[in-house]
C-alpha cells in the first residue's frame, strides 16, 4: 500500500512540474532545464525517503510489540523465575553403579549404557531446555526453547508422544508445561525425557518392566536409576544384549532415530553401449544416524578401558569409524 501511494504522489509532482513552459524544449535555456530536472529528482528522493522511514518505524513498532508480548506471556514469565524442577546430578560413581545394575538385569554391557548417557545428555547435565505449550490453546506439539526464547512447532510429535507425555505427567503428579524436554534437532522431533532421553511413547512401553526390575511401584524417567534400567530394557529389545559391537551399533541407531543405520537403495552402477542403465541394491547409511552410532561405540571403548582395564577392546575401528560424507 505505501508503494502505491508513493507512485501516485510522484506522478502528481512530475505532472505539476511539467508545465507548458517545460514541455517546450526549445524555448528553455539549458541551465533552466538542468535546474528543473534536479528539482524533480530532489522531490522524488525526499518522498521515497519519507516513505521508507515510515515503513521502518512501523516495523520497529511491530517488533517491539512482539518483544512485549513475549515478556508478558505468562509461561515465559514463570519460566524466567527459579521454578524449574530440581534434577538430581549424576556422579561418575553413580553412573557406573546404575549401569552395572541395569546390565545384570538385561545383559546389556555397562560400558555401552554409560556411552549412551554420555552421548545423549553428557552424563545427565543436559536433559533439555524446551517446554510444551497447552495443545488446546496453541496446537499440538508447539512449545518454546527457554534458552533462545524462540517458539517452535516440533517440540513433540503430536500423534505419537503428546498423549503419552500427558499420561506420564499425570502419573508423576507433575505439570506437563513446566517439565523440560529435549528440543528438536535439524531433522526430526524433540520431546525426549530425562538423562537417557527417552521419548514418551517408548517410556510407556518399558515403564512396567522397569518398575518390576527395580522393585518399585512408580518409576520416573528423570530419576537416573530408573532411566538407566528403562534404557537397558529398550536396548535389549533392540538387540544390544547379544554382546557384539555390530549389534550394539545397530541398537544405537534405532535408539537414536527409531530407524536402522542405513537402508538398501537402488544405485546406478553403469551404462551400457546401448544406453541401458544397470542398477544395483547397495546398503547406504544415513550420515547423521551413523555418526551418532560411531560416537557411541567410540565412547563404549573408552568406558570399557575404565571398567575392564586388562581386557582388549573388541572394537574394530577400521570397520566402525569411517567418515560419512
Amino acid at each position: 500500500m505505501p508503494f502505491v501511494v508513493a507512485f501516485f504522489v510522484v506522478r502528481h509532482l512530475t505532472q505539476s512540474l511539467n508545465t507548458d513552459r517545460i514541455r517546450n524544449r526549445y524555448a528553455l535555456h539549458k541551465k533552466e532545464k538542468i535546474i528543473m530536472a534536479s528539482l524533480r529528482k530532489i522531490w522524488i528522493h525526499a518522498i521515497l525517503a519519507i516513505l521508507i522511514s515510515l515503513l521502518l518505524f512501523s516495523q520497529r513498532q511491530e517488533s517491539s510489540q512482539e518483544i512485549s508480548y513475549k515478556r508478558d506471556f505468562p509461561l515465559t514469565t514463570v519460566l524466567s523465575t527459579n521454578t524449574l524442577p530440581e534434577l538430581p546430578d549424576i556422579s561418575y560413581e553413580d553412573m557406573l553403579k546404575f549401569a552395572k545394575n541395569a546390565s545384570k538385569e538385561t545383559g546389556v554391557r555397562p560400558e555401552f549404557l554409560a556411552a549412551i548417557i554420555s552421548q545423549e545428555s553428557s552424563e545427565g547435565k543436559n536433559v533439555g531446555s524446551c517446554f510444551l505449550f497447552d495443545p488446546k490453546l496453541f496446537g499440538p506439539g508447539i512449545g518454546i526453547n527457554l534458552f533462545s526464547g524462540t517458539f517452535t512447532g516440533k517440540i513433540m510429535k503430536p500423534d505419537r508422544d503428546v498423549k503419552p507425555f500427558f499420561e506420564i505427567m499425570e502419573e508423576l503428579d507433575r505439570s506437563p508445561f513446566f517439565t523440560p524436554v529435549s528440543c528438536p534437532m535439524k531433522i526430526g522431533w524433540g520431546g525426549a525425557m530425562g538423562p537417557m532421553q527417552i521419548i514418551p511413547s517408548t517410556w510407556i512401553l518399558v515403564k512396567d518392566r522397569t518398575a518390576i526390575a527395580l522393585g518399585k511401584k512408580l518409576v520416573d524417567p528423570w530419576v537416573p536409576e530408573d532411566a538407566f534400567m528403562a534404557a537397558a530394557i529398550r536396548l535389549k529389545d533392540l538387540g544390544a544384549a547379544r554382546g557384539k559391537v555390530s549389534n550394539e551399533r545397530a541398537a544405537a541407531c534405532k535408539y537414536f532415530s527409531g530407524k536402522s543405520c542405513g537402508e538398501k537403495k537402488l544405485v546406478l552402477v553403469k551404462k551400457t553401449k546401448h544406453r541401458k542403465r544397470v542398477y544395483k541394491k547397495i546398503y547406504v547409511e544415513n550420515p547423521m544416524i551413523a555418526k551418532y552410532a560411531d560416537s557411541v561405540i567410540k565412547k563404549t571403548a573408552y568406558f570399557q578401558k575404565i571398567l575392564h582395564p586388562h581386557e582388549d577392546t573388541p572394537v574394530k575401528t577400521k570397520r566402525v569409524f569411517k567418515k560419512h560424507k
